[in-house]
């Protein structure tokens, strides 16, 4: 009887050019496919053969032995099954979420601080003319809240500075939107500005750059600003207002991330309230370096009816800023269209902000043939501003599709000592390896890679496994060096090494 390997239910494969990804609906995480089982999934699932033959054709080379337990294990796969018939083949084909979600409000380009980074460029010399008015910000909040805007973030610059937020304040609250939220310095904060937020039911979000005071006077180019936000949050958590806190990470405070965090924690922000952000490429931040991210996709986001979904930030989000211009997103500062002498409605209804709203990876250049394009979150803003380009790839990722290899592997620290999950099993095949865990990884691994894993005991680092090689063979130590951490680097997006003992760098150094 012939055998055909299947997806089970609410589960996509989806192939690149090297490596692959499966999807799985009901957990909503992707499991990373290396080449080798790339391969012979996309022979079984896409074109239709058997386990046997598709097996047959990928691994010719091996051995009997493998091959058996290759089949194996294919057939006690969690997100596969055996069939007698072949599987049809349904690509993915994910969904735009329509949903009007945000609205940023932008009241003021003015800010009493300078910092360094600001998306805006705001500051205290930002010009304020050609603002809209008080009567014209009304119109927009209560024509947002009926066509479906459910969230409401007043910005800036400093909203604080703007004489007339909490009179808009008030007609948000009476437009029934389920958040509304300032984003301030906070420095400015009265007694009877708090009073409000906390009668209105606001909500406060803030940056907040370091525990230490030079360095966050330093980023905010003002010298009091460290006492001041440092006061008005303690005052904002006494009287049991909501607050979040945004960790902005540039190379000034990079080394402070968890002393900053504990410290937040002791002022009394919960912890799953403070987060970590990185600088964007616009405003003064444009002319800050931005590292690349080395970190794969392993989440996707789905619909209630267990459908994918583009995994883009702005859809079906607004930013209106003072001065009428429109955009869907705080961070994308050139206007798409303007409500200055329009309705909302005829703005969010036109083609120009629909055509930023329903841009997919599918169509953007590189990521339209990554197996990880479903799942890879994607901040078009940022790529805008970096590139110039609407369908531009995002410059900071480091994943090569074309190659299946993760760039930037130099960032890896050479004392770092990479440790196997408990829960991975591998065994010797003659020369070889499988290595494989319960949620369905696994990888064979020719020589080279066996003496490496075998290595990976949480003893070694990586230049004591990379001196290992060099004991034994006559090669460029260099060569050697980068074809370790490439190897190591693949277990770990594999997930068979231990995320807490050995960790890729992240951009931000976290």
């Amino acid at each position: 009887m012939s055998e055909f390997l299947c997806l089970k239910d609410n589960t996509h494969f989806v192939k690149g050019p090297v490596n692959a990804a499966i999807y799985d609906l009901q957990t909503e995480g992707i499991q990373h496919v290396p080449k080798t089982l790339a391969g012979i999934l996309e022979a079984c699932i896409v074109k239709g053969m058997t386990v046997n033959a598709s097996i047959e054709a990928i691994l010719s080379g091996t051995n009997p032995a493998e091959k058996d337990r290759m089949r194996d294990l294919l057939i006690k796969h969690p997100l596969l099954s055996l069939s007698e018939v072949p599987h049809q083949y349904q690509p993915v084909r994910p969904l735009m979420d329509e949903s009007l979600k945000m609205i940023w409000l932008e009241l003021t380009p003015k800010c009493n601080l300078k910092c360094l980074h600001c998306y805006a460029g705001a500051g205290p010399d930002a010009s304020s003319r050609n603002s809209l008015s008080t009567e014209k910000w009304k119109e927009i909040i209560q024509e947002a809240a009926e066509m479906g805007f459910s969230r409401t973030q007043f910005t800036g610059g400093e909203p604080l500075l703007y004489p007339e937020l909490v009179n808009l304040i008030n007609t948000t609250r009476k437009s029934g939107y389920e958040l509304i939220e300032v984003y301030s310095n906070l420095t400015l904060l009265t007694d009877e500005l708090a009073r409000e937020f906390k009668s209105s039911g606001v909500s406060v979000a803030t940056s907040f750059y370091s525990h230490d005071r030079q360095t966050h006077n330093e980023i905010t180019q003002n010298r009091l600003s460290y006492g001041r936000t440092v006061k008005s949050i303690k005052k904002i958590v006494s009287m049991g207002i909501p607050i979040r806190v945004g960790v902005i990470l540039m190379e000034q405070n990079m080394s402070h991330a968890e002393k900053t965090k504990e410290f937040l924690k002791e002022l009394g922000v919960p912890e799953g309230k403070i987060g970590f952000d990185y600088v964007r490429c616009s405003g003064r931040g444009g002319n800050m370096p931005h590292g690349k991210d080395n970190f794969s996709p392993t989440r996707f986001r789905t619909n209630h009816q267990g459908q994918i979904v583009w995994n883009s930030c702005w859809t079906g989000k607004i930013a209106v800023k003072s001065d009428g211009s429109v955009s869907p997103c705080v961070f994308v500062r050139e206007a798409v269209d303007t409500v200055k002498e329009k309705r909302l409605k005829d703005v969010v209804l036109d083609d120009r902000l629909k055509k930023y709203w329903g841009v997919a990876l599918e169509e953007v250049e590189v990521c339209k043939d990554c197996e990880f394009r479903y799942g890879c979150f994607d901040c078009r803003a940022n790529i805008m501003n970096y590139t110039g380009h609407l369908y531009a790839r995002n410059p900071l990722c480091n994943y090569d599709p074309y190659t299946g290899i993760w760039e930037g592997i130099s960032e890896l620290r050479s004392d770092l000592k990479p440790a196997k999950k408990p829960a991975v099993q591998w065994e010797k095949l003659n020369n070889r390896a499988i290595i494989y865990d319960p949620s369905g990884g696994f990888s064979l691994l020719n020589s080279t890679g066996l003496m490496v894993w075998e290595l990976c005991d949480g003893k070694h680092s990586i230049e004591d496994i990379a001196e290992e090689f060099l004991s034994i063979y006559e090669a460029d130590p260099e060569s050697i060096y980068t074809d370790v951490k490439r190897m190591i680097e693949e277990f770990t997006i594999g997930g068979f090494l231990e995320r807490e003992m050995f960790a890729l760098q992240s951009r931000n150094g976290m």
